[in-house]
């Protein structure tokens, strides 16, 4: 096995770009929710956005799942 593999692109019925803008989506998103907890832990008067708490964490993830698996059903 290489270090270098596409076959996950190809499984997955995704271009090098749509991947990145997909996983990067994914990163930025958690990555700020993360910072607000993080925020909402030390400080616990700072209020977590409702875009970021964990019902929509949630939502979201159900949203990206539903995305990833009618990337797949196209491909059968």
């Amino acid at each position: 096995m290489s270090l270098i593999s596409f076959s996950h692109l190809k499984d997955n019925n995704e271009t090098y770009f749509s991947h990145l803008m997909f996983a990067g989506q994914i990163a930025l998103y958690l990555s700020i929710t993360s910072a607000y907890f993080l925020v909402h832990s030390i400080l616990p008067f700072v209020v977590v956005p409702r875009i970021f708490n964990l019902d929509a964490i949630k939502n979201t993830s159900q949203e990206w799942s539903d995305y990833a698996a009618e990337r797949k059903r196209l491909l059968k």
